[in-house]
């Protein structure tokens, strides 16, 4: 028996996460399969059993409770502003199938919202969907917290990334209770929408900043395991496949839930494979599984004619209402449209004999699961996405062509881009994307683009017929970057270039540096008004004298940002002025003086200075010297500086013990 799985194409268009329906007062598109079909109406309370056999308990707020060694006193609430969503009739919709479970509508901050709860039965895990329906003409958003209240305190807690406490990277989270723990995946691994998450005590919770467009849908989801032992939940976490757990539902279901990334393109291209045998599906719905044995398939796609080698080729779906036209899907993420010149697959029976299967005659058919055709076919570089359905790899260096933006045209690099995104919904504008975050909305150019192919013809299209270009899919991290935020939602990482820039005041005309500044605010009625936070916290108020501030995007391009288009200007690593500096550098020195007196002087004169020396003092965690690295991190906790790098503390000296300063000589 085969089983469902949905091609996941990982450098997919980004999809608005939700999808439009009308406002209130007008019947709303709802998509198809949004809500369990409303036949099996039940009282709570409801018992379910997921793959371990551990009992999931639903209460009327589709909370839970009891579990393994009754750990749960009322978990996974939905709580939007402190009032949780509950079931008005003390009534629960089930599924045919009885594994998962719907209450709603309950109406809060301008939304009807629904919860959805899948106890999966081939696994330990539970699944919750909470819905939000916007009634409104205008967006809303909604603050939401996911609690829960147990019977025993969390002792550890260990996230996706290791650590104890959940951080940004971070997109799950196992704690640890007596005799019991607990796995909580709260987003996607790349998503952008990321909660808050605190563990401690008895409770849980992670907070959501939801948004709704105006009469749109929008899904928040999250999953959760219990088990005897941390070990056990690791082992489910490594193996964790947010695809398949959204298998079961449409792919327009699946482009609503906001902290999971949704499949890609126009839209997702399913096949359903087998690990066990190839599989064609006719139109009737008949399945028929056996061996394909074509050695390989011509097919002609706009670009021109293409030989695949069977050994290239994961499956064929049959593009509707267009005789012999398959989106063929090849090993490395690719997808090639067009029309097969030998259409027809020849299927070898396992019981015997041979059949000859017209392409008319077949919805869909593909070759079975393997290490060759693997069950995710994320691709290894980039790929060009046309709105034909075609997804074709080609080398970054052969891609010539221009950006123009209104701080001026520039040169776009593959090296720099994580995508290009030409489909943007609410205006003509494109938008690049950087590997270091960085949005810049812009035109791409030339109008005809031409591009040699990884398959071997030349794409010679018009740019109106792409979709996205994808470069990478890892971004890096840029928490040390400068963060400039523009008024028409580009934001980027990197550095102000300029080394000074004067600032005319009330009071005078005085020169600012960059690094000294912390934060820089713009006024939307007089552009070139500025706000200006230093280092120490002082605030300086004026009109920047000049009209642009240059910006280097790192890394990327460097644009000249008219000040009328800065909305904010953040430096998380601000810096004293140089007289400080050297200050701070004199007693860093002193650290690692012969004499004790000299070393416990100079650290008690840089806690005297202030949290504000902290960027200064973080650049020698990783002093040679372990006293010194020492001294650094007992200064940065006095000052209730964050302390990075934290490893085994190194022994202390006392007074009598003196370093060794100098060249040692070997035989006099």
């Amino acid at each position: 028996m085969f089983n469902r799985r949905i091609l996941r194409l990982s450098c997919g268009l980004a999809v608005l996460a939700c999808m439009s329906v009308q406002a209130m007062g007008q019947t709303r598109k709802i998509p198809a399969g949004l809500h369990i079909p409303k036949g099996n109406q039940r009282n709570f309370n409801i018992t379910l059993r997921d793959g371990a056999g551990h009992q999931w308990q639903f209460q009327r707020y589709l909370n839970v409770y009891g579990g393994i060694n009754y750990i749960y006193s009322g978990g996974l609430y939905c709580q939007i502003n402190g009032s949780n969503v509950r079931s008005n009739n003390n009534m629960v919709w089930m599924n045919k199938a009885g594994d998962e479970v719907e209450i709603g509508p309950y109406t809060r901050n301008n939304c009807q919202i629904y919860r959805r709860a899948k106890v999966y039965r081939n696994q330990s895990l539970t699944r919750w969907m909470d819905i939000f329906v916007n009634t409104t003409s205008s967006k809303q958003v909604v603050p939401v917290r996911i609690y829960s209240s147990l019977n025993r305190n969390v002792s550890r807690t260990i996230t996706s990334s290791g650590a104890n406490t959940f951080g940004k990277k971070d997109w799950a989270f196992i704690t640890e209770h007596q005799n019991v723990s607990l796995l909580h995946v709260v987003c996607g691994k790349r998503s952008k929408l990321r909660p808050t998450v605190n563990a401690g005590g008895n409770t849980i919770y992670a907070n959501y900043s939801v948004t709704v467009p105006p009469g749109g849908v929008a899904i928040l989801s999250y999953f959760e395991a219990q088990g005897n032992s941390t070990s056990q939940l690791q082992k489910t976490l490594s193996q964790f496949n947010a695809r398949k757990m959204f298998s079961d539902l449409p792919s327009a279901v699946r482009r609503l839930i906001v902290n999971f990334r949704s499949g890609g393109g126009i839209e997702d291209i399913e096949l359903d494979r087998s690990g066990t045998a190839d599989v064609v599906i006719r139109k009737n719905g008949d399945v028929i599984s056996g061996k394909i044995a074509n050695k390989e398939f011509v097919i002609e796609p706009f670009f021109g004619k293409l030989t695949l080698p069977a050994k290239d080729v994961i499956g064929f779906v049959a593009v509707t209402g267009q005789e012999s036209t398959v989106h063929a899907i090849v090993t490395g993420g690719q997808v090639i449209t067009g029309k097969l010149t030998d259409a027809v697959i020849t299927l070898t029976i396992p019981t015997g004999g041979e059949l000859k299967i017209p392409f008319s005659r077949i919805k869909e058919c593909s070759y079975r699961i393997s290490k060759a055709r693997p069950d995710d076919s994320s691709p290894p570089g980039p790929l060009i996405v046309l709105r034909t359905g075609d997804r074709l790899a080609f080398d970054p260096a052969d891609l010539k062509c221009t950006f123009k933006t209104r701080h001026g045209p520039i040169k776009l690099l593959g090296k720099d881009l994580t995508k290009i995104l030409l489909d943007h919904k609410n205006s003509g504008v494109h938008r690049a994307r950087f590997v270091n975050g960085s949005m810049l909305a812009g035109i791409l150019g030339p109008e005809k683009i031409v591009l040699p192919l990884k398959l071997g013809p030349e794409l010679n299209v018009s740019r109106n017929m792409i979709l996205a270009i994808y470069f990478a899919e890892k971004e890096e991290e840029n928490s040390a970057k400068t963060h400039v935020i523009l008024n028409n939602e580009d934001e980027l990482f990197g550095r102000l270039v300029d080394k000074a820039f004067e600032l005319v005041t009330d009071f005078g005309t005085i020169s600012v540096k960059p690094e000294n500044i912390t934060e820089i605010s713009f006024s939307v009625q007089n552009p070139g008004q500025a706000t200006i936070k230093m280092w120490d916290g002082s605030t300086l108020q004026g009109k920047l004298s000049r009209q642009t501030l240059r910006f280097a995007v790192q890394p990327g391009p460097e644009l000249d940002l008219h000040v009328g288009h800065i909305v904010e200007i953040i430096r998380p690593n601000a810096l004293p002025p140089d007289t400080t500096v050297k200050l701070v550098e004199k007693y860093i020195a002193m650290l690692s003086a012969a004499n004790y007196k000299d070393r416990q002087e100079a650290q008690e004169e840089l806690i005297r200075m202030g949290p504000t020396i902290a960027p200064l003092l973080r650049e020698h965690v990783k002093d040679p010297d372990p006293e010194v690295r020492q001294r650094i991190r007992n200064i940065l906790d006095k000052l209730g500086a964050q302390v990075p790098g934290a490893g085994k503390t190194p022994p202390h000296r006392g007074p009598n013990v003196v370093p060794f300063r100098g060249k040692m000589m070997i035989g006099g």
